[in-house]
């Protein structure tokens, strides 16, 4: 099955059917299976403490058999959350064992996942030490001689809640990612008639979430981490614009999703809590609360295709109060298409995404090119109804894979 395959069933299937909420989980997120990865022993998430050192620092890393054809690690390094702070964050790097023939040295991909869940059990490195296929383009890359590193991204698989969807803390830990890979590479992948000290040319893959996640370290790499040589980006269906996403992902099998960005934004943001306290309903913060023990597939299976209505005091929907009142400050750093990224960045989206509206991304790609970024936008034009939003990655991969080798100089 491919891994974005295009799937619909029934909205009345989606709760009663485990296949359909399967089969709609991996078209709107890019995830390759549904198997419960849960950890009853908790030694695949580790409490590790943060520390004070610099961003992409190594804190621990450990081998394990992976189904993908590389060496695998699971490695811990030090980023930097939304506020400033240092922040413990995971991801997998996997060293190919394909020979590399090309020019220069080997080149990392660091890949950014599409939506996993909010617990630590849900991250994509516990994943692949449960034999899970590794995040797409992750194989193809492999094959290619890439060496690829997969984000877990903050809070999961290490302490804290996962601020889901937040710019800041999505970038950093992309960019901190790459830097936690260089230094387990330690130049091993320069041929011998090259300095040792040559720099290795990178891309940064994502779609969904993870197409958030790739234009936010898009956004941010100039300034937060200038010494990375990354070549291109690939960001699909971007979640561009927080509010506008919230209010409209109720009518989609991620309705439940909502309440990741409210348990995120109230951690991130501790002064936050008291608006939300006047705004949810008993049962809405106990829909939040439950968001943080949950997984994607989990969610989908209570959620999908929820209008949230019942989840507040006013009966107004959860998306809805995103956009104003005091909570609608820090929804707005969110936004992307503030800064224009100084490498060449390739979008795509579906008009018709049922998770992901399309506006905002448009927006988002006008903003750039305006401030005279190299971008490629791609755009379809299909309905699938519910699986809709894989599509545009499905539609437009072998015009991205082309436009990345030819950024990449390959």
């Amino acid at each position: 099955m491919d891994p974005f395959g295009t799937s619909s069933s029934p909205r009345g299937l989606l709760r009663s059917s485990v296949a359909g909420v399967c089969i709609a989980v991996l078209t709107a997120t890019g995830l390759t299976s549904c198997t419960d990865n849960s950890d009853p022993t908790g030694a695949s998430a580790p409490s590790v403490p943060s520390v004070d050192a610099t961003p992409g620092h190594i804190i621990t890393n450990t081998t394990f058999d992976a189904v993908a054809p590389a060496e695998a690690r699971r490695v811990v390094f030090r980023s930097t959350s939304a506020t400033g702070g240092p922040a413990t964050v995971s991801g997998t790097l996997l060293s190919t064992d394909t020979q590399w023939a090309g020019p220069g040295p080997r080149p990392l991909a660091v890949v950014t996942p599409g939506t996993l869940g909010m617990a630590d059990r849900c991250a994509s490195s516990i994943a692949l030490r449960f034999k899970a296929m590794p995040t797409p383009p992750s194989q193809e890359l492999l094959q290619l001689g890439w060496d690829v590193m997969i984000v877990d991204y903050e809070g999961l698989g290490t302490p804290g809640t996962h601020p889901y969807m937040n710019r800041l803390s999505a970038g950093h830990s992309t960019l901190d990612a790459a830097r936690a890979a260089l230094t387990l590479r330690d130049g091993k992948d320069v041929r011998d008639d090259e300095e040792p000290d040559a720099k290795v040319p990178m891309a940064i893959l994502g779609y969904s979430q993870g197409g958030g996640a790739a234009a936010a370290a898009a956004e941010l790499a100039a300034t937060y981490a200038p010494e990375l040589d990354i070549k291109a980006v690939y960001a699909g269906a971007v979640p561009a614009d927080l509010a506008a996403t919230a209010q409209h992902i109720p009518s989609s099998t991620l309705a439940g999703a909502v309440g990741y960005s409210i348990a995120g934004l109230e951690a991130t943001y501790p002064e936050l809590s008291p608006a939300f306290d006047r705004i949810l309903s008993a049962e809405g913060r106990a829909f939040v609360d439950s968001s943080t023990s949950d997984c994607v597939s989990e969610t989908v299976n209570k959620w999908a295709n929820d209008d949230t209505r019942s989840f507040t005091r006013d009966g107004r929907p959860l998306g809805m109060h995103l956009a104003d009142s005091t909570i609608a400050d820090r929804v707005r750093q969110q936004q992307l298409g503030g800064v224009a990224p100084t490498m060449p960045v390739f979008v795509t989206h579906n008009e018709h995404d049922d998770i992901v509206p399309v506006q905002p991304a448009r927006d988002m790609v006008q903003r750039w090119t305006d401030a005279g970024a190299d971008v490629t936008y791609s755009e379809i034009s299909e309905d699938f109804g519910e699986g809709s939003h894989g599509l545009a990655f499905v539609k437009t991969r072998d015009e991205a894979f082309a436009w990345l080798l030819q950024k990449m100089d390959y």
